[in-house]
């Protein structure tokens, strides 16, 4: 357990764990995960296993962003497309490397989407045409750390061509595509849709 791990090697150099209750008194449990996961947030480099409860939705982000989501226009799906959810990877890497591995997909399907979206919170932030999907090991991306997940797969490709970019950067994902609560990172969408 790492944070058994952490308090180990505080104890170790001769400090003690402090205990700092943030706040106290709360009479709804609801209010008390919204806290837990807004400190959760507030403090990078916590070893806790779970980031609290509503941090996809609700988490710390930069102002630009929650003004982009909630004012963002509905794009139109006007192609075959993939729609991955890349998360808080957005964060640590490119999103193309973000959005390219390793997602556990049916290959056949997936190889019929020339178009792949990705997408941060239900906003449009990469657009992607795939030229090959290949396992995801650490072989076939090198640079990009892989846990060893049989079954996983990535692509190979490049950015969509710029009015292809322009039309779906920055746009909303259309309701019907954003389930709360959906296991599943990658959506397929197609323009007959509704």
């Amino acid at each position: 357990d790492p944070k058994l791990q952490r308090i180990r090697e505080i104890q170790a150099s001769g400090m003690e764990v402090a205990h700092v209750v943030h706040r106290h008194g709360i009479d709804s449990e609801r209010i008390a995960f919204e806290i837990e996961a807004a400190l959760i947030d507030a403090y990078p480099g916590l070893t806790n296993q779970v980031r609290g409860q509503g941090p996809r939705d609700y988490g710390s982000r930069h102002v630009e962003e929650i003004i982009a989501e909630y004012a963002g226009q509905e794009f139109e799906v006007s192609e075959p497309l993939m729609l991955i959810s890349i998360g808080r990877t957005y964060y640590e890497r490119p999103v193309y490397d973000a959005v390219r591995t390793a997602w556990k997909i049916n290959l056949r399907k997936a190889q019929a989407y020339k178009l792949v979206l990705a997408n941060l919170r239900g906003l449009v932030v990469g657009a992607f045409r795939p030229d090959k999907w290949l396992p995801a090991t650490p072989e076939n991306f090198p640079g990009i750390e892989i846990r060893n997940n049989p079954g996983r797969h990535g692509f190979i490709g490049g950015e969509a061509e710029p009015e292809v970019r322009d039309y779906y950067l920055r746009k909303r994902v259309p309701a019907r595509y954003r389930r709360r609560g959906a296991q599943s990172s990658v959506r397929y969408c197609h323009p007959e849709d509704v």
